[in-house]
């Protein structure tokens, strides 16, 4: 596959409805995703039982349905004990997208998959999502990613890149209105983040297969 320059790129938007999408796309308020769909086909498709983030993106990278891949919620419980963990990568239980190119002779990117940490082992480059600040270095893939993005990347800030549960928690409390403005600017931010690591590894023009999960739509609705 490398050698015969093909390359795929997943552009993902969590939770953005196509309800809200139109009316932007007519009001021309968003004219290069309008373009990116006039030329392309589009659908409404029926999301996995249940209808959630983890099992929903699961199925993208694995075209299985969540009682084949394993995945299910946000969070799973502890073996035998009454306690609840975040879901891992280890809970998946059949080849991903990134592992078929890299089984192939390709190189992938992933960035920001909810269930990709620790980040599999594969040819390419993993930045897994859903993930706090502390445990995206020791999670990404391979060693030294990020420290080699810090240098890399003018203005790379990690902490604006990782999730912030306290902040996160709001998504579902909710917030009063006076409060939207620094809401939307923890996600601008961080949706940049995201956007400047995508742009990077496109540059790069090393990889076959990148695939890259914006999620801050999904919390602001």
């Amino acid at each position: 596959m490398r050698g015969m320059n093909h390359r795929v790129v997943i552009f993902g938007l969590d939770g953005a409805t196509y309800t809200v999408l139109d009316d932007l796309m007519r009001r021309g308020v968003m004219p290069n995703l309008r373009q990116f769909v006039e030329r392309g086909a589009r659908g409404i498709l029926r999301s996995t039982i249940p209808p959630l983030t983890p099992p929903a993106w699961t199925t993208l990278v694995t075209g299985r349905s969540p009682g084949t891949h394993g995945i299910f919620n946000f969070l799973q419980f502890d073996g035998d004990s009454p306690y609840l963990r975040i879901i891992s990568s280890r809970e998946i239980c059949c080849e991903t997208l990134w592992s078929m190119v890299s089984r192939h002779g390709g190189r992938s990117v992933s960035l920001n998959f909810v269930a990709h940490s620790p980040a599999p082992k594969v040819d390419g480059y993993i930045i897994p999502g859903w993930v706090p600040w502390r445990w995206i270095k020791k999670h990404s893939h391979p060693a030294g990613l990020i420290d080699q993005l810090k240098t890399e990347l003018s203005g790379f800030d990690l902490q604006d890149l990782a999730m912030n549960f306290d902040e996160e928690q709001k998504a579902v409390a909710g917030k009063e209105i006076e409060d939207y403005d620094s809401w939307i600017d923890i996600h601008i931010r961080r949706e940049r983040q995201w956007f400047a690591c995508l742009r990077h590894f496109l540059k790069k023009g090393d990889s076959n297969l990148l695939g890259i999960v914006f999620d801050g739509v999904d919390k602001l609705q």
